[in-house]
Formats: C-alpha cells, structure tokens, sequence
C-alpha cells in the first residue's frame, strides 16, 4: 500500500488508464480496476469495432469511459476502403473516446470509420473507437418480461 500519491512522469501522464507501474528498481504496482456496475442507457454512445469491419462483435459505448483504443486514418478520408493505424503508448491500452479523437490528431490522422487497422500483431488489438454513433434500444415483450 502507498502512504502517498506518486506524480506521473512522461508517457504515463498521456493516458488513461495504466495497468502496470514500475516504483523502484525491481518494484512494480499493478493496477485492477474494482468490478463495478456500469449504466445501461447513457448518451451519445460511440460504436467500436474489432481490428476489421467485417468482424462481428460490433457495439455501442459509452465514451466517457476508457473502454476502447484509437484506429487513425489519414486526414482527409480516403474514397474506397479505409486503412486505419495505432498510435498506443502500451499494449493493450484503452482510452476514452475524447483521447482517442487527440491521439489520432496529434499524428496529424482522424478517428474514422475504418475497414481495417494495420497492425503486425493483430493478436493485440480488441476494440477501437469509431466516429460512428450508435443508437441503443430496449425490446420489451407484451407482457412486460
């Protein structure tokens, strides 16, 4: 346990979430986020998708949340198939939508609605902010179930 907060320090002060901290030499902190309950229904929900469009899996979010990671595609959009690309600081980082939308920025790309992400190992991508919105629904039965 920590007596007291420690100061981030270069590239972990530009992301959300971290998941492992090394504190001294052969000291490390692993971080768990606490299991919690997450609102349904929330507004202006985000659509993420897997490493490829056609994957199925796709979703809504909720962007304030860092549940997802950026795919950036060149600026302005290509006609046809779009090709997006990673900007991640580590591996299996998950931001919100509104760092996604600044990390593509800052590589001079754009949050888009990609066909496909570029990626070598695409055993490490999971799921990707979109510029998509979604739109979330409730079925209920007639009888109220």
């Amino acid at each position: 346990v920590l007596n007291s907060d420690i100061l981030c320090e270069e590239l972990e002060c530009k992301v959300d979430t971290i998941r492992v901290v090394q504190v001294s030499t052969s000291v490390y902190y692993e971080y768990v986020r606490p299991p919690c309950v997450e609102y349904a229904f929330y507004n202006n929900a985000a659509k993420l998708s897997k490493r490829r469009k056609i994957d199925k899996g796709t979703m809504c979010a909720n962007p304030l949340l860092p549940v997802a990671s950026e795919a950036c595609c060149p600026t302005p959009l290509p006609t046809g198939a779009k090709t997006a690309i990673r900007d991640n600081i580590y591996d299996g980082e998950r931001m919100r939508y509104d760092l996604a939308v600044a990390r593509c920025h800052g590589i001079g790309k754009q949050l888009c609605d990609y066909d496909v992400i570029d990626i070598d190992e695409p055993y490490k991508t999971g799921y990707h902010w979109t510029i998509d919105l979604c739109k979330i629904r409730v079925k209920i039965d007639p009888v109220g179930d």
